[in-house]
């Protein structure tokens, strides 16, 4: 039997419940969970499987601990509590909702509890909560953790940082994508996250301020057709179109990884 469990990230919920989308497209533009790659894993032909919405704390994070708790009771539920050689257990997570994973592989971990394979996209720790000893890294008890992360030159959630690059042994395989954050988790922010960067004018204004004003001016200019994602203070280095392939090619890239063990019928 094989069983999948996965949390998505921070406001991301599938409006339609935990009902599978086996024929999923991908909406360009659109936060959709036809979109959402976490939940797009569970279509792979598990046997049994569940979707938790990531947190509505943006902030803080702070409703994951009950996240976790709730996803750690439906394993323990739908695997048992000990080891089953009969059973394999696979987890899924996004942004906070893989750091929220690698949590759940931790404590599974205590109770010798076998994971077959990770699917992490783009996990990040922010949580004042969740302990970074067991977020920094992969326990020894995962088989192999894929991990689909934003390209640093992408420009997008510079503050964000990442966790769950390093674990036992060679049990983590990263892969970078030329994409915005939102984007590695199948959630792209769209043209609607374009805005109008400093313009010319207000640039020979403010280059008079100092050259790290001034710099910092000239490289919004230059990025003015970019995704400009909430609450960070520069556009990104990721136009829309760039995004929407990014996006496709770090699926494309898990989806690979997935289905070379599931081997489930699957259009993607």
């Amino acid at each position: 039997m094989r069983i999948y469990c996965c949390i998505d990230g921070t406001d991301n919920a599938d409006p339609s419940g935990n009902a599978v989308q086996r024929a999923c497209v991908m909406l360009e533009g659109t936060q959709s969970m036809t979109n959402g790659h976490v939940k797009r894993i569970a279509s792979l032909g598990f046997d049994r499987h569940k979707y938790f919405p990531g947190t509505q704390d943006s902030v803080t994070g702070r409703s994951s601990a009950q996240i976790v708790e709730q996803a750690l009771n439906w394993i323990l539920a739908n695997y048992g509590s000990s080891p089953n050689p009969d059973r394999k257990l696979f987890l899924g997570g996004f942004s906070r909702g893989g750091a929220a994973m690698i949590v759940i592989a931790h404590r599974l971990q205590q109770r010798r509890i076998p994971v077959q394979e990770m699917y992490l996209f783009d996990a990040v720790d922010r949580s004042f909560w969740m302990d970074d000893d067991q977020t920094n890294s992969i326990p020894g008890n995962v088989t192999m953790a894929f991990h689909a992360l934003r390209d640093p030159l992408s420009g997008s959630r510079v503050s964000f940082g990442n966790c769950g690059l390093y674990g036992t042994g060679a049990n983590v395989l990263p892969a970078t994508f030329m994409t915005t954050h939102g984007g590695v988790g199948g959630w792209p922010n769209g043209e609607a996250m374009v805005k109008p960067g400093v313009g010319p004018e207000d640039y020979m204004y403010m280059a008079r301020l100092g050259p790290v004003i001034g710099a910092a001016a000239a490289a919004s200019d230059r990025r003015r057709h970019n995704i400009h994602e909430s609450g960070e203070p520069w556009p990104s280095n990721i136009t829309p179109a760039q995004e929407r392939a990014g996006m496709r090619r770090a699926w494309d890239w898990m989806f690979g990884k997935a289905f070379s063990t599931l081997g489930a019928a699957y259009s993607s």
